[in-house]
């Protein structure tokens, strides 16, 4: 019996490892950008889910009390109230939100004012709530892949402000050890415990440990830095607008969790926003010079791209987890000679990488979230394919879609499509 048992652990070992991963779509990173139906405000902060299918969009003070939200990747928009509020008994005044953040699922919504506050969403922006925060210019706003773990960074007065932090989406708020500083854009890890915050007056500082302590990162004391995390924190990307000259601002890289820094070699620009794929190989920057530039390979190379709307001021820009969905948006330039705030869109579609993960008793695929629609098939001979009805689950730690399958006494094939 027990020679029995071993022969068939030692088969469904087998059955499991002999399963070969495929995949099947188009490569590359598409250069064609389609203006949104967002125009005329400053589209000054972006942000996305994992798979791109909802897009939050927050024009700063050019529309006072409103976020605009996209459920199908930005073709069509939905414009939704935020909450208003009261001083010394007068009012209502609204909100203008100045960085916005959302969970892996895009449920979970989060945004800064410089009004003084800092609201929430559960469902997507439908409907928001105030909270409960020392009022301050809040800048600067982060969330982690579920939504639950906050950090948000103000500018404060005098010397500067402070950043807080909230394990609860939000609900409740504790300040950190970070220095006082006019904190101007922050960004986190999936897990929310690896946090890049960047100040105007003392630069860029890190954390390890969801806020509880802080180092400075040792780049150049540049003003307006702006900053970006890969989903597991190790890739970093920072960007300043201007150099100690205020002549034109630069990109810096790192593949070690911020322990060490690479300048790119690129054109210098003025930088206003930067935005990395999960897995850190594709990087956005947008531009005031004006365009948006694009790197697939960690800042390795860069593709400059001049959009439709010439002379347009680029100033936010959001990705999603494989960075096949790009959203961006310029400034409201109407008399200035420019150009009316405009938004973009670009999408290609990115071949994700299956993995496969084995034990006695089950194997898992998992891939990273896609922004197109990708099925799992599987084939016992390379000519039959059917596809697998059972969902994926969205792992929060590093947003790969997982499936767990039971092992069989055969062997067999998978790949991922494109539809």
């Amino acid at each position: 019996m027990n020679r029995l048992r071993r022969q068939m652990k030692k088969l469904l070992s087998e059955a499991v490892l002999v399963c070969t991963i495929m995949m099947v779509a188009g490569c590359g990173f598409a250069q064609t950008w389609t203006q949104t139906g967002l125009i005329n405000m400053n589209w000054n902060c972006f942000a996305s889910s994992a798979d791109g299918s909802t897009l939050v969009a927050a024009p700063g003070h050019t529309a006072n009390g409103v976020i605009f939200v996209s459920t199908n990747g930005g073709f069509t928009w939905n414009t939704n109230a935020l909450p208003g509020y009261y001083i010394s008994g007068t009012g209502p005044y609204f909100m203008s939100l100045v960085s916005v953040a959302t969970s892996a699922d895009g449920t979970r919504l989060a945004g800064a004012s410089v009004d003084g506050f800092l609201c929430s969403s559960t469902n997507t922006g439908a409907t928001w709530i105030t909270n409960r925060v020392p009022v301050q210019q809040w800048y600067a706003v982060a969330s982690s892949a579920d939504g639950t773990r906050l950090v948000a960074g103000s500018r404060g007065s005098g010397l500067g402000g402070l950043i807080f932090t909230s394990t609860n989406s939000g609900a409740d708020w504790q300040t950190t050890s970070a220095p006082t500083n006019y904190w101007r854009t922050i960004a986190s890890s999936a897990d929310g415990t690896r946090l890049i915050a960047a100040g105007d007056v003392f630069g860029v500082y890190l954390s390890t440990n969801s806020g509880s302590s802080w180092i400075h990162a040792g780049l150049p004391p540049f003003p307006q830095w702006t900053v970006a995390s890969s989903a597991d924190g190790t890739k970093l990307v920072a960007a300043d607008f201007a150099d100690s000259n205020n002549i034109s601002g630069h990109i810096f890289t790192s593949t070690d969790s911020g322990d060490t820094w690479v300048s790119n070699t690129l054109v210098s620009s003025f930088f206003q926003s930067v935005a990395i794929s999960a897995d850190g190989g594709k990087i956005v920057a947008a531009s005031r010079d004006p365009y948006v530039l694009v790197s697939t390979n960690f800042g390795g190379s860069w593709v400059t791209n001049n959009l439709p709307g010439g002379g347009s001021y680029f100033d936010g820009v959001a990705l999603s987890a494989d960075g096949g969905r790009v959203v961006t948006g310029s400034l409201f330039l109407s008399g200035f000679g420019g150009s009316p705030g405009l938004s973009y869109l670009s999408q290609s579609v990115q071949a994700p990488s299956l993995h496969l993960a084995t034990s006695p008793a089950s194997f898992l695929l998992s891939w990273l979230v896609p922004s197109t629609n990708f099925v799992v098939q599987q084939s016992p001979d390379l000519i039959t394919w059917s596809s697998i009805t059972d969902a994926p689950s969205l792992n929060f730690t590093n947003l790969n879609n997982e499936l767990k399958l039971l092992p069989t006494s055969s062997s067999g094939f998978f790949r991922l499509i494109s539809q």
